[in-house]
């Protein structure tokens, strides 16, 4: 998980793993990068635009979950 504000705006990048539970092998692996955003900062702002970040990253993990 990368996540900060930087100059050239904000930055979110997470990489996951989705795995069997009966035999922990590895179904999905994927990495997510949120778009860059414009950050000025304010860190309200920064705290803001990293929660819509977060909330696509797991709207994203949801999405991959097998089907049982």
């Amino acid at each position: 998980l990368a996540a900060e504000g930087r100059d050239d705006g904000v930055h979110f990048a997470a990489s996951f793993e989705i795995a069997r539970a009966s035999d922990s092998t590895v179904v999905v692996r994927r990495t997510f990068s949120a778009p860059v955003t414009v950050w000025r900062g304010d860190h309200g702002q920064l705290a803001a635009q990293l929660s819509v970040a977060a909330a696509a990253l797991a709207n994203e993990i949801a999405a991959a979950l097998p089907a049982k």
